[in-house]
């Protein structure tokens, strides 16, 4: 039982000479006849604040987790300019050590951390009648082990403090070897707060980088909330660290400055001993985290070796001691507390985007508008092992939209872009740049073929049709993907191979064109813009006026659809599509199918599957005549491919007989212009199709023969290839030719 209580702040005072707006609440509502649970003791002043002390009742279990008693004195302290929020100490001098407690300079009394949030917030909200009533609730919840609750992270050791020291992401490694050499540069802010940055001495960029030792000491577990004050020296805090886990910091120290020594390495250098704090949420239970807190000495290696007393300076050499005194504990040297943080590596970078690290090659084409941001989110997201390939060099126009910013104009984009983001995220570099035209790459084709071949995945952002398809006939076994914006930038696709690769890219680009003449609300999708603005003197010298809001809306967007497509087996025809006068964009999304495949000499013929179940489908309902009509697709006449993507019905002047069919012309010329103006030409006229009666096959009759080889001669004057599809109780393709059969 406590015989006694500490004495409160200030000097005694009367009740109407409280200045403070909160100390007069409390002061009211303590005397209040409503109130029993409540007992005023005294009022008291400082020159700065007013000072209110009760008693107050508690509700306490029979067996309680922590010693409160069934009544509490605290004193509440009151400054008058009510721009901090009050201070409530304990006055009972056996206040136990207890979570969520504010570390004070000395012991007791004891502060209560009441509220984790800031007082700008509270401050608005909070009265006196509040502030006692949640001083009464933090006694109750103590009492029965309820305050800190298990879903909570535990409570830091020591108090933050403003001051804070940025190190490598690799320090973590120095908590096994114990000693590490880093260059500290700093500056102080505005505020009076001192930033430190710490880099490994190879690394030094900045004049005025100082040298610095840094010594790690890892503590036993400790349970969370018992450091109980603030240490300033040296020996303060060997005597807080040691206390509380029978550790001996300074004897530790000591071994590690005698190796220093052995080893040639004390120079004249400051020094930062860094705690590494093992946390429990009860005592021999496992540790939840760890707590990093560095501490700048304010005596160099050399001074601080003399003064725990493991060597003895005489001039410029250092002699080593047999026997250090006891009495040398640190008690002159002085420490600066600093806020740990680390660089933000790829790790860390992740768990900030709650998302998981991916550690796959990633070769991106195009570090453009929407590449460049793309790229940049993804990295600083923790996702990918980068290259990144363009040929462009950064002008000053590009910066209206481009991820990079400043003083960067002339150089290479995927060089410019390698730099800032391997300067974000540290460790090994994330981001190699390759200076190269992916489709004319000359001195650089070993290049992009070596790494191509290495990479999981390949991902055009460069907007252009002629790269994806680079990209599809690469030897790679990665993955592809591509995204880009349509013309004026309000949409965006992205298209993304299965992980098997059996729906590859170039499917998925013609499936995206079949999308935009089936979908009414696409007919817009690919109508270029009419502004454009010239920044140079070059007929070439033009670029588009997409809005970088659009482009830094797309790029969040595709950037998270990425992550969670490519971490999926399947494939993705995804396009976001937003008007003039729309806040939320439409999405379209087409379930991708893999195409078919056949051969014909020298030519390719890619079907969607889609396009014979369509016509089996027009077969059935027109039996038991015949029925027909065109088909739509495209041509890669680089690789001699013939992509077919859907089919027109019979024209309505058609002539559909039950044993022979003659395929009209009404409204195919609206039609096909239609096609080719919704897709920008990529989709036009390809073939005809037909269909046989009911108990025959699709071979080919005199009359199929007859049509075909008219066919022929009217598309070869072009270079390209008849096609043919006959639907019966089976299906054939014709392509090239239709030999006579049996």
């Amino acid at each position: 039982m406590t015989q006694g209580y500490l004495p409160a702040e200030g000097s005694p005072c009367e009740a109407d000479e409280l200045i403070a707006a909160l100390a007069v609440q409390v002061h009211r509502y303590a005397t209040s006849d409503e109130v029993a649970y409540v007992t005023l003791v005294e009022c008291r002043r400082t020159d700065l604040a007013d000072v209110v002390v009760l008693d107050l009742e508690v509700e306490c279990p029979r067996e309680p987790v922590h010693e409160i008693l069934p009544v509490e004195r605290v004193s509440f302290f009151f400054p008058h300019d009510g721009e901090q929020l009050p201070e409530i100490v304990s006055l009972r001098p056996d206040f136990p050590a207890v979570p969520h407690v504010n570390l004070r300079p000395e012991e007791f009394p004891r502060s209560l951390c009441l509220y984790d949030r800031p007082y700008e917030e509270l401050k608005s909200r909070l009265t006196g009648r509040a502030l006692v009533d949640r001083t009464r609730e933090w006694f109750a919840l103590t009492a029965r082990g309820e305050l800190h609750g298990l879903d909570q992270p535990l409570e830091p050791l020591l108090q933050p403090t403003l001051n804070l020291l940025v190190l490598p992401a690799d320090t973590l490694a120095l908590s096994q070897k114990g000693v590490g050499h880093l260059s500290v540069s700093g500056n102080i802010d505005e505020r009076g707060v001192t930033v430190l940055h710490a880099v490994h001495p190879d690394q030094a960029r900045i004049r005025g980088s100082k040298p610095t030792l840094v010594l790690v000491q890892r503590s036993q577990p400790m349970t969370h909330g018992v450091i109980r004050r603030f240490p300033s020296t040296l020996h303060d805090l060997a005597q807080l660290v040691d206390t509380d886990t029978g550790a001996d910091l300074i004897g530790r120290l000591r071994t590690q400055l005698r190796s220093l020594l052995e080893e040639g390495q004390v120079q004249y250098q400051n020094v930062v001993v860094l705690l590494v704090l093992p946390k429990q949420r009860v005592a021999g239970g496992p540790v939840e985290s760890h707590e990093w807190r560095a501490f700048l000495l304010d005596q160099q290696v050399r001074a601080m070796g003399s003064s725990l007393g493991v060597w003895q300076e005489e001039g410029e050499h250092l002699g080593l001691l047999l026997a250090s005194d006891p009495h040398q504990s640190g008690t002159d040297i002085h420490l600066a507390p600093l806020n740990v943080t680390f660089d933000l590596s790829r790790e860390t970078a992740a768990a900030m985007n709650s998302t998981a690290v991916y550690a796959g090659h990633v070769v991106a084409v195009g570090a453009g508008a929407l590449g460049s941001q793309v790229i940049t989110h993804l990295v600083r997201a923790g996702w990918g092992e980068w290259t990144v390939i363009d040929d462009d060099t950064l002008l000053p126009h590009n910066l209206a939209k481009h991820a990079l910013f400043g003083n960067v104009a002339g150089f290479p984009k995927p060089e410019a872009l390698a730099f800032f983001l391997n300067n974000t995220i540290q460790g090994e570099p994330i981001v190699t740049p390759l200076n190269a035209n992916i489709l004319r790459p000359g001195s650089k084709s070993e290049d992009v073929r070596r790494l191509s071949n290495a990479a999981d995945i390949l991902i055009d952002f460069a907007a252009s049709v002629p790269v994806a398809r680079e990209l599809t006939q690469m030897t790679s076994p990665a993955r592809r993907a591509s995204v880009f914006l349509n013309p004026t930038g309000r949409d965006l696709v992205a298209l993304v191979e299965s992980r098997d690769r059996s729906i590859r890219l170039d499917h998925l680009e013609y499936q995206y064109y079949q999308l935009l003449f089936d979908e009414q609300g696409l007919s817009e999708h690919l109508r270029r813009p009419d502004g454009r603005v010239r920044y140079g003197l070059s007929c070439r010298d033009v670029s588009s006026t997409i809005a970088q809001d659009d482009v830094a809306e797309h790029a969040a967007r595709a950037s998270r659809f990425l992550k969670t497509a490519l971490a999926d087996s399947g494939s993705a025809l995804h396009i976001w599509t937003r008007g003039v006068d729309e806040a939320v964009p439409r999405v379209y999304a087409r379930p991708a199918l893999a195409m078919t495949e056949e051969e014909f000499g020298a030519w390719m013929l890619v079907v969607d599957p889609r396009v014979v179940e369509r016509a089996r489908s027009l077969r059935e309902t027109r039996l038991p005549s015949e029925t027909g009509g065109t088909l739509i697709g495209g041509y890669d006449l680089n690789r001699k491919r013939v992509y077919v993507t859907g089919l027109l019905p019979s024209p309505p002047d058609s002539g559909e007989y039950p044993y022979a069919y003659e395929r009209g012309v009404a409204g195919l010329r609206e039609q096909f212009g239609l096609v080719q103006e919704r897709t920008a030409g990529l989709l036009e006229y390809v073939g005809e199709w037909h269909s046989h009666p009911e108990g025959h096959d699709s071979r080919s009759s005199p009359d199929d023969r007859t049509l075909f080889a008219w066919l022929k001669h009217r598309v070869e004057l072009d270079g390209l290839p008849p096609l043919m599809l006959i639907v019966g109780e089976d299906h054939r393709w014709y392509l090239g030719s239709m030999p006579e059969e049996h």
